[in-house]
């Protein structure tokens, strides 16, 4: 009764606005009182039968089928779910037991896979790259001739250096990103919130095959071609500069992921609690 009378009273509202915008104050769609009062009336007494029958329908069990229909594609969904987070954690395990694991983003992979609803596939810390790439737009066949989480020197990139061979060379920073599976819309707006706060702005929520995702995505980035074919283009003092401005962008992001540890650990203990 409330929804239908509020969803009438804003009808009326916009009659009103829509007579004093464009009727200059001339009764047209809203003719008089009686009319929206009337119209009022009727919104109340169709609110309070759909209020009366259904409750009937419901007390009869004539919505016991339906209601059992819905719970049945709910419980689908859970069950679903949790089979998908099993075989995202048997992977998970196997990366870690090949070493395959970034250890800079673990623990807060392990924080968010401690909780039920959540869980991780594909997550990086955040890493210093140097591409190369055979031509323009085919990334899917480009190798990689050094990949760094962590700080990196001179000496580091130039004997990574050593290897280019073929297609164009590049310098990249890429940002720390995480890909974490929830069971609702309620615990990936919770999440985001937690991912916005600890400094990933450019993250986001995602459909995926109809499951829920959150995307946790920070800002860092950085993209330089810096050579072709084996032959190094830039001078020295340039790639230096890329070095130095890569390591910056690189303790930037461990200070985010501290953040970000620390707020995952919050909303850990506070699920766990409730």
């Amino acid at each position: 009764i409330i929804f239908t009378l509020a969803m009438g009273a804003m009808w009326e509202i916009a009659e009103f606005a829509s007579d004093q915008i464009f009727s200059h104050g001339i009764p047209v769609a809203q003719i008089s009182l009686h009319d929206t009062m009337t119209d009022l009336i009727a919104d109340g007494i169709a609110g309070l039968l759909v209020g009366i029958f259904g409750a009937i329908g419901i007390r009869k069990g004539e919505f016991k089928e339906l209601l059992f229909e819905i719970g049945k594609e709910v419980e689908k969904l859970h069950i679903h779910f949790f089979d998908s987070k099993a075989m995202a954690m048997k992977k998970l395990e196997d990366a870690r037991a090949r070493k395959k694991v970034d250890k800079k983003a673990l623990p807060i992979i392990e924080k968010i896979n401690k909780m039920a609803d959540f869980f991780t596939t594909s997550s990086c810390s955040g890493r210093i790259v140097l591409l190369e790439i055979p031509s323009p737009g085919k990334k899917r066949k480009a190798r990689f001739l050094g990949r760094w989480h962590n700080e990196i020197n001179m000496d580091m990139l130039e004997d990574a250096l050593q290897n280019a061979k073929e297609g164009e060379i590049w310098f990249l920073v890429q940002s720390p990103i995480f890909h974490i599976f929830t069971i609702s819309l309620k615990n990936a707006k919770a999440l985001l919130h937690v991912a916005i706060q600890s400094g990933f702005k450019y993250s986001s929520i995602k459909s995926i095959n109809g499951k829920v995702m959150v995307e946790i995505l920070s800002t860092e980035k950085m993209d330089a071609p810096i050579g072709k074919n084996g032959k190094i283009y830039v001078s020295k003092e340039y790639l230096s500069m890329l070095v130095e401005i890569a390591n910056l962008l690189m303790k930037k992001m461990d200070k985010k992921l501290k953040r970000l540890e620390k707020k995952v650990e919050e909303m850990q203990n506070i699920l766990m609690a409730g």
